[in-house]
């Protein structure tokens, strides 16, 4: 059911899985400062991540307004059509005709080839494109590229009825020992830069679904995914990841599950965005088969 779980996060956690492992990106990369040349090409399971040029408006010598809110992501293809006509040359700001732009890294070295998914559009008139599902995010790229994107004719699983499931991970109490594991893998993953646990939760065949509030937007490969799922757990300061809500199947097989991510923004802003999951059991995990974003819980 609903309600604070904050008592059973996830430090010093050992469930079925094991401990945790790894540390975080904060810790390893954005607190000294030191590691900021260190890209994740090399985690990525879609290709080498080689761009052009760099988005990163930290560092280009004008302010910006970390305090505005981004208007609600466009869920359909963005074209020409769709944009407009930019007019000027060289965009400073996150926004720019009503439409986001770039994205603000928390260091000045940041380079766009730093990010594991190597199929981001860094601004919506540069060629055909999606939202990605990290728009709500300043520092993180705003698009996907369009080629990129699997549309369905129908949402899936839109008629999915559950009960309420309450989380207890660790526990012999625990009703569902296995869904209560993979939940706390999502925390772990965000918390903890567990990359054992974010590799459990996210599948290597087929497709994810990804909504933007509450509503479908498209699909993705598994391992299109994954990157960019990793891009939001390794490029975002992560204070803590709470559950929220989790209801699960009668007969076991899937659940759904609203998280609230709370994290530092580059500005040094404590903010938070909703996401949700629909997570389905294969084989012995349940593994992420829907994914969405909002700066509200309309709708989950």
């Amino acid at each position: 059911m609903g309600g604070n779980f904050s008592s059973s996060r996830s430090g010093g956690y050992t469930g079925r899985n094991g401990s945790a492992g790894g540390g975080s990106t904060y810790d390893r990369s954005y607190g000294s400062n030191i590691s900021l040349d260190r890209g994740h090409a090399n985690e990525s399971r879609t290709g080498h991540v080689t761009y052009s040029g760099n988005n990163n408006k930290n560092g280009m010598g004008h302010a910006i307004d970390g305090t505005a809110k981004f208007g609600h992501p466009h869920r359909g293809l963005i074209g020409p059509s769709i944009v407009g006509k930019v007019i000027g040359g060289n965009v400073i700001g996150l926004v720019h005709g009503g439409w986001r732009t770039g994205y603000f890294g928390y260091g000045v070295g940041w380079q766009d080839s730093f990010f594991c998914y190597p199929f981001y559009i860094f601004d919506p008139w540069m060629a055909p494109c999606y939202c990605s599902p990290w728009y709500y995010y300043p520092c993180l790229p705003a698009y996907i590229a369009a080629p990129q994107v699997i549309i369905v004719e129908q949402s899936p699983n839109t008629n999915w009825q559950g009960e309420d499931h309450e989380w207890t991970p660790g526990t012999p109490d625990s009703t569902n020992p296995v869904l209560d594991d993979s939940i706390q893998d999502l925390v772990q993953a965000f918390e903890a830069d567990d990359h054992k646990a974010i590799d459990r939760v996210t599948p290597h065949s087929g497709n994810v679904a990804i909504y933007a509030d509450g509503k479908y937007s498209y699909s993705l490969k598994a391992n299109d995914f994954y990157d960019t799922y990793l891009d939001g757990i390794e490029s975002t300061k992560t204070d803590r990841y709470e559950v929220l809500d989790v209801k699960a199947s009668k007969d076991g097989t899937s659940a759904r599950v609203t998280t609230k991510h709370v994290y530092n923004d580059p500005w040094g802003n404590r903010t938070y965005i909703y996401h949700s999951y629909f997570m389905v059991k294969e084989g012995d995990e349940y593994v992420i088969r829907e994914f969405g974003t909002s700066d509200n819980q309309t709708g989950y």
